[in-house]
């Protein structure tokens, strides 16, 4: 190598070294701020659609360095949070484990933090009180209170808007239970009825001990598929012999064994409400026409070959009018009953006071309006509520106040007065073995988020045991707490 070559190799080796020994710093890396997320638990249990209520604590490594954060819940991949704590009520969801995680992302660096976390989807409603709400956007929400026990004498309500993998449509129209109707979940137990009206799953009918979807019943259980109907149901009544019947588009409707029957045809419009079913051994049903607001009687037409007619008993085709049925123009319907070993019995309100109504029947072959009793009280009208108790005695609930009335002689009586504090009354109810009522009220004027409370009252002593502010707007409500009778024992409250 020549002379000239080292010197420039030399030279350059000193240029590179001087440059180095003034670097002030221009490289400067900063430090990526890193966090941990503690939950409060690593394994949670829910029902399905149930609350959850999770609070997780954020860790930074560089406190000055934190930046902008985004968050996402979810559960078995399905997002269902975008906020830092948690408190949804979950999807509809098949009972068992749940894979979740909590991802936060630091929208400054793109960085992912992620915490894991394992979710039992249980089946924690059984026996107890059912109470059908909806919430301020018309959601669905079923608020159930289990029975009390020595072990939990004061259980937590638990909220939920579905049953097992079933989302509640939204609009809530009523919740019904049969007790022991073999044909729908199996004798002994209580088969429960969920309707609402809005698009989803419009009926769902379950059962009182694991609270799984049994049926839910649309348009694809009508035994005839080529016929086009639709299945909107307003209203459904059990028979004395334990078949379920609805009230759709005004059409009387069978189901019966996981199938729905053609609906009712007949000569005349009617749009039928309010059903009553008969006493036990007829096969027949009074029903208020909207249209003419009168009640008929209805039954399945009787074959008869010189006549030109086939009767169906799975459809309710003779419509019989009833002797001196009046017109109930001006009268809101606030309760249609069907007594065993007594006549049916309606009872309207209107600004005058209250009317009892009372029908009955001969076999099959004549119906008859039997009269009116008129109990005169201030500030009846459509939000008055009605309820039987043993067969024995009314109970009405007319703005605050609560009055009582033997069926037989019927003479209003003053029984008990509910506290402004609890607002009006939504919906009430009679528990298993009728010993209290259940009554449910909202205050529009609370400040709490849940303006729904749950009222027990004793029959006996009147004595009044409230949960305050625990529901949303209840419209309707089931005391699946007891058998009904004391030849079954589920293990109830006996109450």
């Amino acid at each position: 190598m020549n002379k000239y070559m080292l010197c420039s190799l030399f030279s350059a080796a000193v240029i590179f070294l001087t440059n180095c020994s003034e670097d002030k710093g221009n490289y400067d890396y900063d430090a990526i701020d890193d966090v941990t997320i503690t939950l409060p638990a690593s394994y949670y249990n829910v029902v399905s659609g149930g609350r959850l209520k999770i609070t997780p604590v954020l860790t930074h490594l560089l406190e000055e360095k934190k930046g902008e954060l985004s968050y996402l819940w979810e559960v078995d991949g399905t997002a269902i949070s975008t906020d830092l704590n948690l408190d949804v009520l979950l999807p509809a969801m098949s009972y068992g484990s749940k894979v979740c995680a909590l991802t936060v992302t630091d929208n400054t660096t793109g960085m992912k933090f992620i915490k894991t976390f394992s979710l039992e989807v249980v089946g924690e409603i059984s026996v107890g009180y059912y109470f059908l709400t909806e919430d301020d956007s018309q959601n669905t929400i079923l608020s159930y209170l289990p029975i009390a026990t020595e072990e939990n004498p004061d259980p937590e309500i638990i909220q939920t808007k579905a049953c097992g993998g079933a989302l509640f449509s939204a609009s809530p129209i009523s919740i019904t239970g049969i007790f022991g109707a073999s044909n729908i979940a199996g004798s002994g137990i209580w088969s429960i009825i969920i309707l609402s009206k809005g698009e989803g799953n419009r009926c769902v009918v379950t059962e009182g001990k694991t609270f799984l979807p049994t049926t839910i019943v649309s348009e694809t259980n009508f035994v005839d598929q080529n016929m086009g109907y639709t299945f909107n149901p307003e209203s459904c009544i059990n028979s004395m012999q334990g078949e379920l019947y609805f009230i759709s588009n005004g059409q009387f409707i069978l189901y019966k064994r996981g199938l729905l029957y053609r609906p009712a045809k007949h000569e005349a419009d009617y749009y039928w409400s309010y059903p009553m079913a008969s006493c036990m051994g007829y096969s027949f049903f009074y029903v208020y026409d909207t249209l003419s607001h009168r009640y008929y009687a209805i039954k399945p037409l009787v074959t008869n070959p010189e006549l030109g007619i086939v009767g169906d008993s799975n459809a309710y085709d003779d419509v019989v009018e009833i002797g001196d049925s009046p017109d109930l123009s001006g009268h809101t319907i606030i309760g249609a009953f069907s007594l065993l070993r007594k006549a049916n019995l309606l009872c309207t309100a209107t600004t005058e006071g209250l009317h009892l109504h009372t029908f009955s029947n001969v076999g099959t072959t004549s119906f008859q309006y039997e009269g009116e009793t008129m109990l005169p009280v201030s500030g009846a009208g459509a939000d008055t509520k009605a309820v039987v108790v043993k067969n024995l005695d009314w109970y009405f609930f007319v703005g605050n106040r609560i009055y009582t009335s033997p069926i037989d002689m019927p003479k209003l009586a003053d029984y008990a007065t509910i506290p402004d504090e609890y607002g009006r009354v939504t919906s009430v109810s009679v528990s298993g073995k009728q010993s209290r009522l259940v009554v449910t009220t909202y205050n529009e004027k609370s400040n709490s988020e849940l303006k729904g409370s749950i009222l027990f009252i004793n029959i006996e002593t009147k004595e009044i045991k409230a949960y305050k502010n625990v529901i949303h707007k209840c419209v309707s409500s089931l005391s699946a707490n007891d058998a009904t009778s004391d030849w079954y024992d589920i293990g109830g409250d006996g109450l």
